[in-house]
């Protein structure tokens, strides 16, 4: 049994400039669940799964997060919750 690792990702996305009409080029970044947050699909469906299934409370999943290294705070996974719950809203509206 391997628990879960935390890892942290860097994306960069180059610009150019266009030699002939002076114009900026950027490489479109990928569309996102959560918009611009700094946490990926793979991070939310983990904390939906140890609150909901696991039934882990928010500040225990604070303490795990830190052990592995990475502190993400009980309030800013109750945010990401809001707004999943949110988008989740939406989809099931339309």
């Amino acid at each position: 049994y391997k628990p879960a690792e935390y890892y942290v990702v860097e994306s960069h996305y180059p610009k150019y400039v266009c030699p002939a009409c002076n114009k900026l080029v950027q490489a479109k970044s990928p569309k996102r669940l959560l918009g611009q947050s700094p946490f990926g699909e793979d991070v939310i469906a983990q904390i939906v799964v140890a609150k909901f299934s696991d039934f882990l409370p928010y500040y225990r999943l604070e303490n795990i997060t830190e052990r592995a290294g990475h502190r993400i705070s009980r309030q800013t996974m109750h945010k990401r919750m809001e707004e999943l719950s949110d988008k989740l809203l939406w989809l099931n509206l339309a």
